[in-house]
């Protein structure tokens, strides 16, 4: 990808990042990409048909603080055959994402689209999908976190 014409000047510019930079690994989107470096954050923009995701990276992870437990899932009480159904695709989308070693996901359904929050190399990402039209099959949940878990480390981070 590095040795692209289109890739490699944005490539240069992440490669000086203090922050792991995660990105896409398709080059058309890294091609079109807008990269805002900062001394201790980035911000990548990549444009799909119908899309805008923004990348952000901070050298800081949040933690929980030692020594405190994460709380019980609360039992989930009967569902409906639809919802479970609906469910399944984000549930597949998060093991893939620990799978693929994001930490602390968090999604929210925002009135744009979907905010993905989660940690990798010990570093801070939000992603942030900003949608043309609400609904299936891009703006979801599960294709959000499917997209944070397809992420590639580009470069940055003192490597």
């Amino acid at each position: 990808m590095g040795q692209g014409r289109t890739t490699a000047p944005i490539l240069a510019q992440i490669e000086a990042s203090p922050v792991p930079v995660l990105g896409p690994a398709d080059p058309s989107l890294l091609s079109s990409a807008r990269f805002y470096p900062g001394d201790r954050q980035y911000t990548l923009v990549v444009r799909k048909e119908g899309l805008i995701v923004e990348i952000f990276g901070s050298v800081r992870a949040l933690q929980s603080p030692t020594g405190v437990a994460p709380a019980a899932p609360a039992p989930v009480p009967a569902q409906s055959r639809a919802f479970v159904r609906a469910a399944a695709p984000a549930a597949a989308a998060r093991a893939l994402a620990a799978e693929r070693g994001l930490t602390q996901v968090h999604t929210e359904q925002t009135e744009y689209g979907v905010d993905v929050a989660f940690v990798r190399f010990g570093a801070a990402y939000n992603l942030t999908f900003v949608c043309d039209t609400l609904g299936p099959p891009d703006c979801t949940e599960a294709a959000a976190v499917a997209f944070a878990a397809s992420l590639q480390l580009l470069g940055g981070g003192g490597q």
